[in-house]
């Protein structure tokens, strides 16, 4: 997991201080996070696949261009 999210982290972070500047930016999901933590821990990987995803495809509405 580490090593796919640094994959791509630096682009992504330098991208998300740009969006909180964006009128109506709320952030991504809040409990994103913290089911992604439960799903490892249960050891779900389906759940956190789906966390995972749910989590980027809220970020990437806010990206420029999607």
């Amino acid at each position: 997991m580490h090593e796919l999210y640094d994959s791509f982290g630096d682009v992504f972070h330098g991208t998300k201080m740009a969006q909180r500047l964006d009128k109506g930016f709320d952030g991504c999901l809040a409990a994103g996070h913290e089911d992604l933590a439960d799903a490892i821990e249960a050891g779900d990987g389906e759940s956190a696949v789906r966390t995972v995803i749910e989590n980027l495809d809220c970020c990437m509405r806010w990206m420029p261009g999607t």
